[in-house]
C-alpha cells in the first residue's frame, strides 16, 4: 500500500493532510548526525501518532548536485519534512511547525558539539521562516493521487 493510501485511510471526511518542510543551510556540521538526531525525534512522534510522516535529511551533495538518501555525506543544507492530519490548515501548521521545531530542539540538545548557544538561538528562531514551504491535501486529492501515481 502506498503511503498516501496508508494516510487516507486514517483520514476522516473533513480532514486535510498538512505537509510542512524547511531547509536548514548547515555549513560545517554533521548533517548525518543532525539528520539521526532529528529523524529519531520525528519517528517517535509517528509512533505516538502526533505527525503521520517525515524526512530528516541532507538536500544535494555539495560537489555534484544530485539529492542525497538520508545516511549520506556531502550536503550543507538540512531538509526536514513534517506530515500532519488535521481537521483543517491552519492546526495542521501549527502541529507541523511543532514538530519540526522539537526535532530541531532535539538535535541542538543531543549535539551541543555542533551548536554553540548563539547558533542554536539562531536555527530555532529560524523555524517558519522564508525558507518554510507548506502543501495540504484533502482525502480524496491523496487518493485520487495514490491511483495515478501506482
Amino acid at each position: 500500500m502506498s503511503a498516501e493510501k496508508r494516510i487516507a485511510a486514517r483520514m476522516g471526511p473533513g480532514d486535510v493532510v498538512v505537509a510542512v518542510s524547511q531547509k536548514f543551510p548547515l555549513p560545517g556540521k554533521n548533517l548525518v548526525a543532525i539528520s539521526r538526531v532529528v529523524g529519531n525525534h520525528l519517528e517517535r512522534a509517528r509512533r505516538r501518532g502526533q505527525i503521520v510522516d517525515s524526512y530528516a535529511g541532507p538536500d544535494h551533495d555539495r560537489v555534484t548536485g544530485r539529492p542525497l538518501d538520508p545516511g549520506e555525506t556531502g550536503g550543507d543544507v538540512l531538509v526536514v519534512r513534517v506530515e500532519v492530519i488535521a481537521t483543517s490548515i491552519n492546526p495542521g501548521l501549527q502541529g507541523g511547525i511543532a514538530a519540526l521545531r522539537a526535532g530541531i530542539s532535539a538535535a541542538i540538545a543531543a549535539l551541543p558539539d555542533q551548536f554553540d548557544p548563539a547558533q542554536a538561538a539562531e536555527l530555532l528562531a529560524s523555524v517558519a521562516g522564508d525558507a518554510m514551504s507548506v502543501s495540504w491535501a484533502d482525502r480524496d486529492e491523496l487518493r485520487l493521487r495514490a491511483e495515478l501515481f501506482s
